[in-house]
């Protein structure tokens, strides 16, 4: 070990010695790596290690102290990042249960539609079955009425047909007894 490096070795030591119980505590609370605690903490490791190789002319150090200076700007900027994905997951997912929800809903009204649909074609077709009985109930009826008619109209004629027999019989035997009659008494 050279004489050059007894200092160095001492603030290295002594800023790991400051930063131990702090690394700890942060730890305990759940704020380690990459919380904004935790790289303020690096930010003051570096800013330390920066002055101790500046007064002591140690480039080694300085170089030490930008680099975990330059680390934990990169730490704060994952931070951020994971922060920013965090909110656009969060985002994301009340968007998709938004759409989920909308989703629902609009399988919803369109079954209540569809049978809606379904009930109103149901009770047209009722209708429409309804309609066509009666019309051939009403039709039998009067098939039923003209048969009638038309029977009732034969009987008349029947009826007329053998008055008019009777008639010419009640004719004959009539003028069968005039004749005789006549040949009687003439």
């Amino acid at each position: 070990m050279a004489l050059t490096d007894i200092p160095r070795t001492a603030v290295r030591t002594y800023v790991k010695v400051l930063r131990t119980p702090l690394d700890l505590g942060l730890r305990a609370l759940g704020r380690g790596n990459g919380s904004t605690a935790a790289v303020a903490v690096d930010r003051v490791d570096s800013t330390v290690s920066e002055v101790a190789g500046s007064a002591l002319g140690d480039r080694e150090l300085k170089a030490d102290g930008r680099r975990k200076r330059t680390a934990a700007d990169e730490r704060e900027r994952a931070t951020e990042l994971r922060a920013r994905a965090e909110q656009h997951t969060e985002a994301t997912a009340e968007r998709t249960e938004r759409r989920r929800v909308q989703a629902k809903k609009s399988r919803e009204t369109t079954k209540a539609r569809a049978t809606k649909t379904a009930e109103q074609r149901k009770d047209a077709a009722r209708k429409t079955t309804a309609r066509r009985r009666e019309a051939a109930e009403e039709q039998a009826q009067k098939a039923k009425l003209d048969s009638a008619e038309a029977k009732a109209e034969a009987l008349d004629e029947r009826a007329g047909a053998l008055a008019a027999k009777d008639e010419a019989a009640r004719l004959r035997d009539a003028a069968e007894t005039i004749k005789e009659e006549r040949k009687a008494g003439a």
